[in-house]
């Protein structure tokens, strides 16, 4: 005689539920980020020195100054890069990193881009930086970077912390745009 529901064998629907549970807590846990302040402050200014200084659409012109949009935004799988009022500002010691990083170009932090992109002077780029994804030893960034005109490079980069504290490139992630 087969036992009814509930009687002799739990039904599966007893063990779904927390099971499903369990793997959504595991799932969202593994794709936190998890950042030292430390870590995050030395990822930012290797990323926007790497887009300013490595990356950028134009091989061999160095920027005398770079203008960086002083909010970290939110990043799209195009590795375009937009802005909402409750984007974070960089702190002050991510602006003085990223200043050491680009020296000895001048650095200026600006709130936007808007009116840059129609006024772009000779060696000067704006530089945009997303919200990393990762941990303090690998995580991926998206920055952007634009010249003016046809000037222009951005997209996700994955970096790994190195035993020194220095963040290190490895290699584009996803979709890369450039003008």
């Amino acid at each position: 005689m087969e036992p009814k529901s509930g009687e002799g064998r739990p039904s599966f629907m007893k063990f779904a539920a927390p099971l499903l549970a369990a793997l959504v807590l595991v799932g969202s846990a593994c794709s936190a980020t998890s950042l030292s302040a430390e870590s995050e402050k030395g990822l930012i200014a290797a990323a926007v020195a790497r887009r300013a200084l490595v990356d950028s659409s134009v091989p061999g012109v160095t920027f005398t100054t770079v203008e960086v949009v002083d909010r970290v935004g939110s990043s799209n799988a195009d590795g375009f890069i937009s802005f909402s009022d409750d984007d974070r500002s960089l702190t002050a010691a991510e602006r003085e990193a990223i200043e050491q990083a680009l020296a000895p170009a001048e650095v200026r932090f600006v709130s936007s881009t808007a009116d840059r992109l129609i006024e772009f002077e000779d060696e000067i780029a704006v530089v945009t930086v997303a919200r990393p994804k990762g941990d303090d030893s690998e995580a991926t960034i998206t920055t952007g970077l634009a010249c003016g005109g046809t000037c222009g490079a951005g997209g996700a980069q994955r970096f790994e912390l190195n035993d020194d504290g220095s963040w290190v490139f490895v290699e584009n992630v996803g979709s890369q745009w450039m003008a």
